[in-house]
């Protein structure tokens, strides 16, 4: 896609720039238990585990070790829509991620969701499987996106998971599948 606005930017009278979010996570996403995204699908089986057994342990697929950048599906969307109302146009390219800092391992993510629904043992089904796991680490600067909304603060992943799955627990018998 960069490739392809770059040319198109060589047009006089165009001007496309990518914006490529890293995992974008918040209400109203797709909580289907086996196609969705890894947040929306960690809560929704968070939810129905802690609806059989809390003291049971909640086994997550793979080892948990890959690490991830997330973004709350609002402060991307502010994101899109100050580029199109401020008119910013001079990057082509904008990588949209929490920090690098803010990386966490999905072992460390399932806990915190289950920390929601008061599930204490969180265990990774397997000790080594890559194929799995996919890609261990996938980190992504941020600089340009920080530059540009220097004044923006980014949810934090513990607040937004807190707002995802409220709104989850309160539409779960309509959300989306």
């Amino acid at each position: 896609m960069e490739v392809q606005c770059r040319l198109y930017n060589e047009t006089p009278g165009f001007c496309y720039q990518c914006v490529i979010p890293t995992n974008i996570y918040g209400p109203h996403d797709n909580f289907h238990l086996t196609n969705s995204h890894v947040i929306p699908a960690l809560i929704h089986k968070a939810y129905l585990h802690s609806l059989t057994d809390k003291n049971a342990p909640f086994i997550i697929q793979g080892t948990g070790l890959p690490k991830r950048q997330f973004i709350y599906s609002e402060d991307f969307a502010y994101i899109i829509t100050t580029l199109l109302l401020k008119n910013i146009t001079t990057i082509p390219l904008l990588i949209c991620s929490c920090d690098e800092k803010d990386e966490i391992t999905i072992l460390e993510l399932a806990r915190l969701i289950a920390n929601h629904f008061d599930i204490i043992d969180v265990r990774a089904a397997e000790s080594v499987n890559q194929e799995r796991d996919g890609q261990q680490i996938k980190t992504v600067c941020c600089k340009k996106m920080k530059e540009l909304f220097s004044d923006v603060e980014l949810m934090s992943i513990d607040k937004g998971l807190h707002a995802t799955i409220g709104w989850f627990i309160q539409n779960y018998p309509r959300i989306r599948l």
